[in-house]
């Protein structure tokens, strides 16, 4: 499903920024801005900045930035998608999908489609919970009061209770064919191979699950006696896909200023530990952490903890959740794994040790790096000769998972104060290794047209910016200068090759030419999702930064131009001269190459 990208764009420009964000954020004028408490991090001072004539926001306290739409998604905790609907919602228009699309993939059609069982699971959901009232849910009730889970968890996380026969729910909720057909694409009927058809559920303690909207998509059960298996999730259903729902995830994001997430194992552990206020826990369900468990998770949050019994099946779950974590480990990013003491979950852990007890044994987690070096080092004499160059080898394979970049890099430092082996040499093995990767797993690969390339490394006021940053970073405030870069456009696409950045360059004096009256927030959006967002958005933010009057503006970009100009001459004299030395130039090549030695020496002074 896609929303045509003009309606995106019109959603941003018609959404007024200021109002916006006044609406959840009182702001203050502050002479051509608007300021404010940031709303993402604790300050007493306002360091968050709204621009009415840029559609745009920035935090110089914590980075965040973004348009409305950035706002939206950010403030409320939505996905993408749902986040232009309550924009659009907000304004009063329709979301608009790009033509062409099958009509069973149209929003429209899979609504229609999916509402019937989104109605079904809550009223099959509200009937487990009135029958938690029952007689014969004593045992479920008495299980509950054991486990010392209160009233208000039973009713937040809605706790309900399915009794021991095998046609509660058919009879309930199956009154013709088509019902029936919805509670077999629910999930909640089973038809074994005679055709005979009975309840999925029975005799259990219920736990509804749902969405990150609260939608209730699948239950899972436990049993209240001996009976296998303990705990009985939904299968696989059109609304329903373990290897990305998170149960609890929907309660998490309830809370404003959420900055960290507590993976756990099970559902009780959930409920305790929100109980006791810590209410940013969630568990995988009857899965291992996935990396579209883990991407939706830092869609909204930047730490993540791994919380696990400390058991031997404990520990080697959060290997594994180790190894997923390890290509999704950017900067900024922080994974910690606290294991628990032997016999101990959550859930027992912090009724027997506190909240104030619970939290300092999380402080005290170990981050990934810790984790992954503990485990390797268990396994080589890293004393002798043979053990360290054992660890290079377990190692290797591991960090070349890793996002090329700082944390890389330290890792790799790492290993080579384990191992003394010269960091130069770990980082060529490292990079060998990725390469061994993307040959046998070609269809990962991606050209530089879809925007994946790895950008220069650019920190804010800490690396100076290099001229097509500069040039990138003074169109984006200024759209209008993209008429003067035409007659470097030639310059800027040979550059590409030498300068990852030349082509972000080179696409946005096209989109500036097609429209050079867009403003910062609708520009911003263009690269929502793409290897150039980060870059975008830290450029987006440096306009602070360039120490510039307004009215020099023209003089600054004309110097950034020259200075493009220079790369591009000494780019082609180089070239030219190299071929030179082992070939003849053509008449055309020659001609250029008189020209450019003259050129060069001119643009030096």
């Amino acid at each position: 499903m896609r929303i045509a990208r003009s309606f995106i764009d019109d959603l941003i420009a018609q959404a007024d920024i200021v109002e916006l964000i006044n609406s959840y954020v009182p702001l203050r004028k502050a002479g051509r801005n608007f300021v404010a408490c940031c709303p993402f991090h604790q300050e007493k001072t306002p360091s968050f900045n709204v621009s009415a004539e840029k559609q745009f926001y920035y935090c110089f306290g914590c980075g965040a930035g973004g348009n409305a739409l950035s706002f939206v998604m950010a403030y409320s905790n939505l996905p993408f998608i749902e986040a232009i609907e309550e924009l659009a919602s907000r304004l009063g228009i329709s979301v608009e999908y790009e033509e062409g699309q099958a009509p069973s993939e149209s929003a429209t059609t899979r609504a229609a489609q999916d509402a019937p069982l989104y109605d079904l699971l809550q009223q099959v959901a509200q009937f487990y919970a009135s029958q938690l009232n029952s007689r014969a849910a004593e045992p479920a009730r008495q299980y509950l009061q054991q486990r010392g889970i209160n009233a208000a968890m039973i009713q937040q996380f809605q706790l309900g209770f399915v009794p021991d026969a095998w046609d509660s729910v058919s009879k309930h909720f199956g009154t013709d064919a088509q019902q029936q057909q919805l509670l077999l694409s629910a999930g909640l009927l089973v038809e074994n191979e005679q055709g005979r058809r009975y309840d999925r559920f029975r005799n259990r303690l219920m736990f509804p699950i749902q969405d990150q909207r609260g939608r209730v998509i699948a239950f899972g059960g436990r049993v209240l006696d001996d009976s296998k298996p303990k705990y009985l999730n939904s299968p696989e259903t059109a609304l329903f896909h373990k290897g990305r729902e998170l149960y609890g995830w929907h309660q998490a994001r309830q809370n404003r200023g959420l900055s960290e997430i507590l993976i756990v194992e099970g559902y009780l552990d959930v409920i305790a530990l929100a109980q006791f206020g810590l209410n940013y826990a969630v568990a995988t369900l009857g899965t291992a952490t996935s990396e579209d468990h883990l991407k939706r998770l830092f869609r909204s949050v930047d730490n993540v903890t791994f919380c696990f019994d400390g058991d031997e099946a404990g520990y080697k779950a959060a290997w594994r959740a180790l190894e997923t974590c390890l290509p999704l480990m950017q900067a900024g990013r922080q994974i910690q794994f606290a294991l628990l003491p032997d016999k101990d979950d959550p859930d027992s852990f912090i009724r027997r040790v506190g909240v104030d007890g619970f939290k300092t044994y999380l402080q005290q987690a170990k981050p990934l790096s810790a984790f992954l070096f503990d485990h390797l080092l268990k396994q080589v004499n890293i004393g002798s000769l043979d053990g360290r160059a054992r660890l290079v080898e377990l190692a290797k394979p591991l960090l070349s998972q890793l996002p090329e970049g700082t944390y890389q890099t330290l890792m790799l430092q790492q290993l080579n104060e384990l191992t003394q082996v010269d960091l130069k040499k770990l980082s060529t093995l490292i990079h060998e290794r990725q390469i061994e990767h993307e040959v046998s797993t070609p269809s990962q690969r991606t050209s530089r047209h879809t925007f994946t390339k790895q950008s220069n490394i650019l920190q804010l006021g800490l690396v100076q910016r290099s001229a097509v940053q500069s040039a990138i970073m003074l169109l984006l405030h200024y759209p209008e200068l993209a008429t003067q870069a035409e007659d470097i456009y030639s310059h800027v696409s040979a550059l590409i090759d030498k300068d990852p950045d030349a082509e972000l360059l080179m696409l946005l004096i096209e989109i500036l030419n097609h429209t050079p009256h867009i403003h910062l927030g609708t520009l911003c959006e263009h690269w929502r999702g793409t290897g150039y967002e980060s870059l975008i958005m830290q450029l987006a933010a440096q306009e602070n930064l360039l120490q510039v009057a307004q009215t020099n503006i023209q003089a600054e970009f004309e110097g950034v131009l020259a200075q493009i100009k220079k790369q591009y001459a000494k780019y082609r004299y180089d070239i030219l001269l190299a071929k030179s030395m082992v070939t003849r130039l053509s008449p055309s090549e020659k001609q250029e190459f008189a020209q450019l030695g003259p050129l060069l020496s001119r643009l030096r002074h």
